[in-house]
């Protein structure tokens, strides 16, 4: 195969507006958003945080160049596949996968299967089933409900909607757990199960909690009532839970990590889910679940924390200015040495 051939083929006619002596790659912005997708680290605390901002955009009579400057080997997330990626970008959640993997070994197709799901509660639990979906992109692209910026960002975008959902889900729960007149397995705390739920939802949602550092939210959840059973007598002062690390006071030989969602079955698996992706619940669910209620309220609060968390202080917005969104090809000018 000649070469030369292929660069004719795959070069495009250089518009009259970019500098002669420099070179350039024509793409399109959804390629663009990919690239950010994959590479950006969010710097936070750094004197520029908005990925957006580091590039360096031109404009020149309707037409955008612009340079992606590196001081160093960028960060890559090689495990998003291409359909992946082009969900993440369309709004899709940033903990998207096409499947994802329980931590009791069940894999399940991510229960976001259109962009009407966005907004329910499904994809929250699944993230506090799993811990093996590989990295989350440090950009997410999921709509805004607001234009406002309240003080808790998420607050503005979908998350508030799937965690409103929760709220609702939970409060079903908790009737349907009062009509059997509680849970045949007894809670440590005296409690019914599902307030225990709803009080870590309420910490969850405050603003107090948000603005915690991340060990300190889930040592408060993992002290919380509703873990009890799981924590017993342990002297730990923060997570044992899930991939964490023991803590130093637990002496790591009082017991092993522990995660409720072990103990989740496929058809317990599934079931939770349907409950926390549709607004009416049908009694074989609600029955299919009823022996590991436990278990299903303690993952979706665990999914409820760890996506606080990414969006309170990992995640950012991927926001294009818009006429540069609006543009059909994009130029990105090639490093040369004494510009990188």
């Amino acid at each position: 195969m000649n070469a030369d051939s292929d660069v004719a083929k795959y070069t495009a006619k250089k518009p009259h507006q970019p500098a002669l002596n420099e070179d350039y790659i024509q793409t399109d912005i959804q390629t663009l958003k990919a690239f950010l997708l994959l590479t950006t680290d969010v710097c936070r605390g750094c004197e520029t945080e908005d990925a957006v901002t580091l590039l360096e955009i031109q404009r020149s009579r309707g037409l955008v160049t612009l340079h992606l400057p590196t001081s160093g080997p960028m960060p890559t997330n090689t495990q998003l596949t291409k359909f992946e990626i082009d969900r993440i970008i369309e709004g899709y959640p940033p903990f998207y996968r096409e499947q994802f993997e329980t931590t009791g070994g069940v894999i399940l197709p991510f229960p976001t299967k259109h962009s009407g799901h966005i907004q329910r509660g499904a994809w929250v639990l699944s993230v506090g089933m799993t811990t093996s979906s590989g990295p989350t992109p440090c950009l997410y692209n999921m709509p805004r409900i607001s234009h406002e910026k309240p003080n808790i960002y998420w607050r503005g975008t979908y998350v508030l909607t799937a965690f409103n959902m929760i709220d609702r889900t939970l409060a079903q729960l908790k009737a349907y757990e009062e009509r059997h007149g509680g849970h045949f397995r007894s809670n440590p705390t005296s409690h019914a199960w599902c307030q225990d739920a709803l009080t870590c939802f309420d910490m969850i949602m405050t603003s107090e909690y948000s603005s915690q550092p991340w060990a300190l939210k889930k040592e408060q959840v993992e002290v919380s009532d509703l873990f009890k059973s799981i924590m017993g007598d342990c002297s730990c002062y923060r997570t044992c839970i899930r991939d964490s690390d023991h803590s130093v006071a637990c002496g790591r030989n009082q017991h092993k990590k522990k995660d409720p969602a072990k103990a989740l079955n496929q058809e317990q698996c599934i079931a939770a889910l349907e409950l926390f992706n549709n607004y009416q619940h049908t009694e074989r669910n609600l029955q299919i679940i009823w022996p590991v209620l436990p278990e299903v309220l303690q993952s979706v609060v665990l999914g409820m924390s760890e996506v606080e968390q990414y969006f309170s202080y990992r995640g950012q917005k991927l926001e294009l200015p818009r006429d540069v969104a609006e543009q059909r090809y994009i130029y990105i000018r090639r490093c040369s040495k004494d510009r990188y």
